[in-house]
């Protein structure tokens, strides 16, 4: 089943994000083809308009959790740090090529995307119903929480645990005060894409 363009079958995420992948490395193969003589600053612009999009599009809803899905969008994104940094020796670090690039993994930017539209759900910036999912915990805060916690709600199927809503909320409620609190929507996005790189696994 597609809807807007994303594509779901039995409440998982694989096939879309297959299909994603495939239409990604073919407009990365294209953009092979004809910018390979290219300054390393073109190629860098075209992946970041051209390709990136298409593996990122609706993610919030879509994030998967399956370590084969989270390594076949990484895959794309290593070829084309391969190719921006003119680099395809076999034994070359693509980590180190990410790294001089600036760029994170679309993983951690999947993160930055539902925390995002979270921190806007909590400040009533978007006109969404939040009723239903997101309860203030009024329980005492400690010293490492913040006033924008949410009631977690217990899920016993993966399907829902890693859906938006609970997935979302338990990042949500582990981030620091200093960063949850924040009364700027830029700020919170760049104090949060600083706290998040700090604290990959």
């Amino acid at each position: 089943m597609s809807y807007l363009g994303v594509t779901f079958n039995d409440l998982k995420w694989s096939n879309h994000v297959s299909t994603i992948s495939s239409k990604a490395s073919r407009v990365l193969g294209m953009m092979k083809r004809n910018l390979w003589n290219c300054p390393k600053k073109v190629k860098e612009i075209a992946y970041t308009a051209i390709v990136r999009p298409k593996l990122e599009y609706a993610c919030a809803a879509w994030d998967p959790y399956l370590q084969k899905d989270i390594a076949s969008l990484e895959r794309v994104q290593r070829k084309a740090a391969r190719f921006c940094s003119n680099n395809h020796h076999p034994t070359a670090s693509v980590t180190d090529m990410l790294h001089e690039l600036g760029w994170t993994t679309l993983e951690l930017r999947r993160t930055m995307t539902r925390l995002a539209l979270l921190y806007k759900m909590s400040r009533g910036q978007i006109d969404v119903d939040t009723d239903t999912h997101l309860n203030p915990n009024t329980e005492l805060r400690t010293r490492a929480s913040h006033q924008y916690r949410y009631i977690q709600d217990k899920a016993t199927k993966n399907t829902y645990f890693y859906s938006f809503f609970p997935r979302t909320i338990r990042h949500w409620n582990s981030l620091p005060a200093e960063i949850a609190e924040l009364n700027s929507f830029e700020l919170f996005k760049s104090e949060l894409l600083e706290y998040l790189v700090d604290n990959q696994d």
